[in-house]
């Protein structure tokens, strides 16, 4: 990016222009992944950001990008399984309603261990599918864990996974219900006083790229074999997440 564009925006001050350029990129890289194969770009934007913004910016500032480059993905595809959409939306709001009278407050590196651990275990370990039956109270659940620890698409994916969707339903359906978490999370994040406007242009233009990089996903989402970008997606989370593990540990071993 050229210098002069970034005195004339109001980005935040605290970051460099290299890093205001890397996060604006990886939303477009990330929001190609998940277009092309559903998952997996908003946990690798998740552990990005959080090697760069400060920690108390990274859940609110992911959780607004996801909340429009999910429902931009939802408004592509537009195939969705509706019988399950009610108790998604339903445990949400409970969710919510706990997150916001239980507010956990976690320091820097445990919340950035968390995260990467979490991620280590949704990308290697299995995570249990559920029944219709129960998928209200793991929505409940996921939820919850969605303001602590940032995303928890890989959970509510393996709850809607159970239902065996047709492809394109399944990224539609989850691309829906992922926009409604994320965005009841900004609504709560902003009556908790988090100041959206300071990272609005960065967040504006990240919005952008990232409904680019959805765009042409989506295009190729029945073009391309999904097996090799899958795994290439899994070993590049799998190394940030350690290294988000390692960033966290540092201060806990040698304070």
């Amino acid at each position: 990016m050229d210098q002069t564009l970034f005195s004339l925006i109001p980005f935040p001050t605290e970051l460099s222009s290299f890093q205001i350029a890397s996060l604006i990129s990886i939303a477009f890289f990330t929001s190609f992944f998940s277009g092309v194969v559903g998952i997996g770009g908003g946990l690798f934007l998740l552990i990005f950001y959080a090697s760069i913004l400060p920690i108390t910016a990274v859940i609110p500032v992911h959780g607004f990008l996801q909340t429009w480059n999910n429902l931009w993905r939802a408004m592509l595809t537009r195939d969705f399984h509706t019988p399950v959409l009610r108790s998604f939306i339903l445990g949400f709001l409970v969710g919510t309603g706990i997150s916001m009278v239980f507010v956990v407050n976690l320091p820097a590196p445990i919340l950035k261990i968390s995260i990467g651990v979490f991620v280590l275990i949704s990308v290697i370990g299995k995570i249990p599918t559920l029944s219709k039956r129960y998928l209200f109270i793991g929505s409940t659940i996921s939820m919850v864990l969605s303001f602590i620890i940032g995303g928890t698409a890989p959970m509510v994916a393996a709850m809607l996974n159970s239902f065996s969707i047709e492809p394109k339903a399944f990224v539609a359906t989850l691309g829906l219900v992922l926009a409604v978490q994320h965005g009841l999370k900004v609504i709560v994040f902003w009556l908790l006083g988090f100041n959206y406007l300071h990272y609005l242009p960065l967040m504006t233009l990240a919005i952008l790229a990232g409904m680019l990089g959805t765009y042409l996903g989506v295009k190729i989402m029945y073009k391309l074999k999904n097996e090799l970008i899958a795994k290439l997606v899994k070993l590049t989370l799998i190394f940030l997440a350690i290294r988000l593990i390692y960033l966290g540990a540092i201060p806990l071993i040698f304070s």
